[in-house]
């Protein structure tokens, strides 16, 4: 098996590092870490090249491109906090706001069902 890890990009070390993490995990086999770390692996290159074939904006893959295709492809919906769209300040402020007023009016909403 020794050779098998020169064809990692992904430590398998890393990968057992992760797995361990987990309280259920108590025993993982080689084959299992060989398994998920090449199939992290094809998730990561598959989602890099869909991301860069979306952008199309010159031969660098960039975040916004990445964040856009998470946020268009609903099986990608687990990495939405992770890769959020980027936002300008002016755009978080009122976001925020927008969402304590909807706070506010449920509240005021369920004290007058009272």
């Amino acid at each position: 098996m020794p050779s098998l890890i020169a064809d990692f990009q992904i430590p398998p070390s890393r990968i057992r590092t992760i797995m361990k993490s987990t309280e259920d995990a108590a025993n993982i086999s080689q084959e299992a870490i060989f398994l998920v770390a090449k199939a992290t692996e094809m998730f990561i290159n598959d989602l890099t090249e869909k991301s860069f074939d979306k952008g199309k904006k010159g031969n660098t893959l960039k975040y916004e491109d990445l964040a856009e295709y998470v946020n268009d492809e609903n099986n990608l919906e687990f990495l939405l906090q992770i890769i959020p769209k980027k936002m300008s300040v002016k755009e978080y402020l009122e976001m925020a706001t927008k969402d304590e007023r909807e706070s506010d009016e449920s509240t005021s909403e369920s004290e007058d069902d009272k």
